[in-house]
């Protein structure tokens, strides 16, 4: 009899879990990923439910953009990247470009490599087939940035001579990664 009031209570609770999950929007999946121990739940969500591909945006970014964002540059912990992995892979499946360009034209491993310095991220973008050599485009010719046409190893030189360098050792560690990985200027 309790056998059958638990089992009945967690098929409850599981259904009531995907009702929830059905509501809400890729954004607030993915943040749920990253912030609760839910993680094989919501990435099989995503991976068979959710509605997410190529197109879809969040705010500014892409998907994994945000996916990487919302585990924390700077922060990311080789244990993160075991769960941001698979959530990253699925997004791929679905669809979502791994080189995506935000608002202002820059891929997430620009972001991750070369402004926030953070060989975690880096190098799992590069495991995951980032493009080392994308460079920064401007999203419309009226609208040039800094540091258009420059690819990650490129702005990183620039950091160097502007003294503007936050970490030289994690720096050293994103620079020898994206050699490694064909990186040029």
């Amino acid at each position: 009899m309790l056998k059958k009031i638990l089992r009945r209570t967690l098929y409850f609770m599981i259904g009531f879990l995907l009702v929830v999950l059905y509501n809400l929007n890729i954004q607030k999946l993915i943040a749920i990923h990253t912030q609760y121990p839910l993680k094989p739940l919501t990435r099989l969500y995503i991976q068979y439910v959710a509605r997410v591909d190529q197109n879809t945006v969040i705010g500014d970014v892409s998907p994994i953009h945000y996916a990487v964002s919302c585990y924390g540059l700077e922060k990311l912990t080789e244990e993160n990247v075991k769960d941001l992995s698979p959530l990253i892979d699925v997004l791929i499946a679905k669809g979502v470009d791994i080189n995506a360009r935000d608002d202002i034209g820059i891929t997430i491993l620009f972001s991750s490599a070369a402004i926030h310095e953070d060989p975690i991220a880096t190098k799992l973008l590069i495991e995951k087939k980032a493009d080392v050599n994308a460079v920064v485009k401007a999203p419309t010719p009226q609208e040039p940035v800094d540091v258009e046409n420059l690819t990650p190893l490129g702005f990183i030189e620039r950091k160097k001579k502007w003294e503007m360098i936050k970490d030289p050792e994690r720096l050293a560690q994103v620079e020898e990664l994206l050699k490694a990985a064909g990186a040029h200027l």
